[in-house]
């Protein structure tokens, strides 16, 4: 059963020395599937959309996927797919981006891999 929740979330987007703040409309459907989508209200963005999916993925070597640490009594992992959409309002924003956008990646990954250690460790 997919349980579907809205609401309005306050998010920021940077890398030092640049960060901004931005309004977004999110969208649970849980457990597969996360979307975030900013509020056009002349702020960073003209656009932005992030989308997470979640799928369960048997491990074997079809797949290429590892078996999930957090699940031990099955062979299951998950494959977290991850895909942004975006374009700045100014070219500023846009050219300092475009200096930083893998640090700010690579950041993103490594908040979400040690949130999953935080909740469900090694």
């Amino acid at each position: 059963m997919i349980e579907r929740q809205s609401f309005q979330a306050e998010l920021a987007v940077g890398y030092p020395p640049f960060r901004e703040r931005y309004m977004s409309n999110v969208v649970l459907e849980r457990p597969w599937r996360i979307v975030a989508t900013a509020v056009p209200d002349g702020g960073i963005f003209t656009h932005m959309r992030t989308v997470w999916e979640f799928a369960e993925a048997m491990s074997n070597s079809s797949t290429g996927l590892p078996t999930n640490p957090f699940v031990r009594k099955c062979m299951v992992s998950t494959r977290v797919s991850f895909s942004i959409e975006y374009e700045f309002a100014s070219a500023l924003h846009a050219q300092a981006a475009s200096l930083v956008f893998d640090k700010m990646a690579q950041s993103n990954l490594a908040a979400y891999l040690a949130r999953c250690q935080q909740l469900y460790g090694k």
